[in-house]
């Protein structure tokens, strides 16, 4: 089914996607004002209550903003005009919200954020075309920056913690897919290239039984997914496009794991439709379908 959220709740008009993350029972997905850059979350406290909105003050680029609950805390991450990351954070139900600066150098306008053996990192692209990280070993403690050594793209990382790694998903500038990869903390981060036809920098990565996918379009707009079945196995690239005959996407795939599924969202290059391309269980066929035609769901932007 669909809805829409600006009707029911009042959300602005938005720049970038939404995200959205689940806590405290409370189901919370942040946007960036159209209108003014600033930060939105929509949220309903519980099944069958209404969607509220509100406007979290922090002022960021028009981008998709990146968010992840930890140790009760909820954060939500942009970036300044002037290249600056930033976090919003609620300290529990009923508490302001806050913002403020970290450090590191001049970034993209996009950030992906994971939690990690008690750690919170912030990946994104410097404009001088650097992979950085941003951490937080703990609350309370001070936020830490530094450059993973290796050049990719301008766009937001893809990331993931699968098998005890952290492993961080860019494209070159001649868009070879890459992942960046931390065996354990203390650790030196290691880079190395991975098949496939060139992609655009907009990837999607998800773990789903054992499995590690990463999901891109290539320069072509074609929807690819490499994959690795297992730590020390080869990665393996295959077209989506080809079988099951996902159309030509524009923009970046949305990846999620639910009730065993696999589902890869896309948007259709040619008429705007929303597409899911599923996988019911591991050995089992991709399949897609329109969903702007089965489930009414309007045409989107990429």
């Amino acid at each position: 089914m669909t809805q829409d959220l600006s009707v029911a709740a009042g959300t602005p008009s938005v720049v970038g996607q939404p995200v959205a993350v689940v806590h405290d029972g409370y189901t919370s997905v942040f946007t960036v004002n159209a209108s003014n850059g600033h930060v939105q979350e929509t949220y309903l406290a519980r099944v069958g209550g209404a969607w509220v909105t509100q406007d979290l003050g922090a002022v960021a680029v028009g981008q998709t903003p990146s968010v992840v609950v930890h140790d009760g805390y909820v954060s939500v991450f942009t970036v300044t005009s002037a290249g600056q990351i930033q976090e919003t954070y609620l300290s529990r139900l009923g508490a302001a919200w806050v913002t403020q600066a970290l450090p590191g150098a001049v970034v993209a306008p996009a950030t992906s954020v994971v939690t990690h053996d008690g750690y919170v990192s912030v990946f994104a692209v410097t404009t001088g075309a650097r992979v950085q990280e941003t951490y937080l070993a703990r609350v309370g403690g001070g936020w830490v920056a530094q450059d993973l050594g290796v050049s990719a793209a301008a766009q937001a990382p893809s990331v993931v913690t699968h098998d005890g790694y952290v492993s961080v998903f860019t494209a070159t500038v001649g868009g070879q897919l890459q992942e960046t990869y931390l065996t354990r903390i203390g650790a030196g981060w290691v880079t190395q290239a991975l098949p496939g036809a060139a992609v655009k920098p907009a990837t999607s990565a998800v773990v789903h039984d054992g499995y590690v996918s990463v999901f891109a379009a290539t320069t072509g707009g074609r929807v690819q997914e490499t994959y690795l079945p297992r730590l020390g196995a080869a990665w393996v690239s295959q077209d989506l496009t080809s079988n099951p005959g996902t159309p030509l996407m524009a923009g970046r795939p949305v990846t999620v794991v639910h009730d065993g599924y696999t589902s890869v969202f896309t948007i259709n290059a040619t008429a705007g439709h929303v597409q899911e391309t599923y996988l019911p269980r591991l050995g089992a066929a991709w399949s897609t379908h329109d969903l702007t035609t089965t489930a009414g769901t309007p045409a989107a932007k990429p």
